[in-house]
């Protein structure tokens, strides 16, 4: 195999790792309460936390969750 071939399979071989690396990027989902007064995201449905929901407990992602204002659940996201 000549030089030249051999750099472009190098390269198309570059190529494809950083397509499927990047693409594997995966989002944080996180539970909220649809309630009129519920501030926080949780990362487990059953989360005590969500149990006076007074409204629907629903999988958004995390980016989302924090664009509402929405703070960590201290039972969940306990440090």
């Amino acid at each position: 195999m000549n030089t030249k071939i051999k750099q472009t399979l190098k390269l198309l071989l570059v190529v494809t790792l950083l397509v499927s690396l990047t693409g594997a990027a995966q989002v944080a989902n996180v539970y909220i309460c649809t309630g009129r007064y519920a501030k926080v995201y949780h990362s487990n449905k059953n989360c005590k936390g969500l149990d006076n929901c007074k409204g629907e407990v629903k999988l958004v992602s995390l980016e989302t969750a924090k664009q509402q204002g929405k703070r960590a659940c201290k039972l969940c996201y306990k440090k």
